[in-house]
C-alpha cells in the first residue's frame, strides 16, 4: 500500500469517478508528475524522471521545514511548483499547509 494513500491503489478509478476528495488529489498530482517528467524528458541530457516518491517526500520535507529540491539540470530553470499542487497535496496528507511553506522546490543545478 502506498504511504500517502489510506486505500489500495487499485480502487483509485473507481474512487475517482465516485469523487473522493484523496483520489482525485492523488490523480492530480500524479497528471502534474507526468508533465514535470515531460519537461525532463525535452530536456533529454537531463535524464532521470522524478518518481512519486520523490516528488511527495520532498513536499513533505519542505513543509517539515527541512531543505528539499529536485534538481535535473537545468530543466527546472524559472519554473515554480503549481500553486494547485499544494492544495491537492493538502487533501492527500490531509493537514493545511500555511501559505509560508508551500515554498518552491524545483531548482536548477546553476
Amino acid at each position: 500500500m502506498n504511504k500517502y494513500l489510506d486505500f489500495p491503489e487499485e480502487e483509485l478509478k473507481v474512487r475517482t469517478m465516485a469523487g473522493d476528495p484523496k483520489a482525485l488529489a492523488w490523480s492530480w498530482i500524479l497528471g502534474y508528475l507526468a508533465i514535470l517528467n515531460n519537461q525532463i524528458q525535452t530536456d533529454s541530457e537531463y535524464g532521470e524522471d522524478i518518481s512519486i516518491e520523490e516528488l511527495l517526500d520532498t513536499a513533505t520535507s519542505v513543509i517539515n521545514g527541512d531543505w528539499g529540491s529536485i534538481v535535473r539540470g537545468g530543466t527546472f530553470e524559472g519554473y515554480h511548483i503549481d500553486p494547485v499542487f499544494w492544495e491537492k497535496f493538502s487533501v492527500l496528507i490531509g493537514k493545511d499547509i500555511p501559505q509560508c511553506d508551500r515554498t518552491n522546490f524545483l531548482s536548477c543545478s546553476c
